[in-house]
């Protein structure tokens, strides 16, 4: 007579690799798979600064050893091999949001085009992705820190363009008080 053992681990019907096949597995630095507008916005604004203080570390080293820092900029081939570096990663990351939109990864060519540029990134950064699994693959789960970073870029933009606005405003306003109190 076979029964069950009372000590035997519970069994049970669940799949684990059907909750692991609902996200995108895929590496970022990879063209296949998808990104949502956080974690393009939270990728693409993180390899800009790099490639910025990459950049400004190689032009700075430069500037001291031979006392030209815009020759040096320009003559530099590691500064070449940044910029090329943060260019592929910055059309790799808009073919992932493009599948993200469920759309070819070609669009990205689009970024080389003056003018169309602007509307391609605008595209990239505001048009919903498919929240279901669409002919590209599931959709990859935008981390914490991707949110973050992601939200900071737009709060950091919108910040800018206020402050340019404000602080040529308040001077005015500074002005005009100074000029009111020294007439009275």
């Amino acid at each position: 007579m076979e029964g069950t053992n009372p000590y035997d681990a519970p069994q049970s019907d669940i799949e684990l690799q059907d909750a692991v096949d609902e996200y995108d597995q895929s590496s970022v630095f990879s063209p296949k798979g998808r990104f949502g507008r956080l974690s393009y916005l939270a990728w693409a604004t993180l390899i800009t600064i790099l490639s910025w203080i990459v950049t400004m570390m190689m032009v700075g080293t430069s500037a001291m050893m031979t006392g030209d820092s815009i020759g040096v900029f320009f003559q530099s081939p590691l500064v070449a091999i940044v910029t090329i570096a943060s260019l592929v990663f910055g059309v790799i990351f808009a073919v992932r949001r493009f599948h993200d939109i469920n759309a070819s990864g070609w669009w990205s060519i689009l970024i080389f085009i003056p003018l169309i540029n602007l509307i391609t990134a605008l595209v990239l950064v505001f048009a919903p992705g498919k929240s279901q699994v669409n002919k590209y693959g599931p959709p990859r789960i935008t981390r914490g820190w991707e949110k973050v970073l992601g939200l900071l870029l737009p709060i950091v933009f919108v910040g800018g363009i206020l402050a340019a606005i404000a602080i040529p405003a308040y001077n005015t306003y500074l002005e005009a008080a100074r000029q009111a109190a020294g007439a009275g």
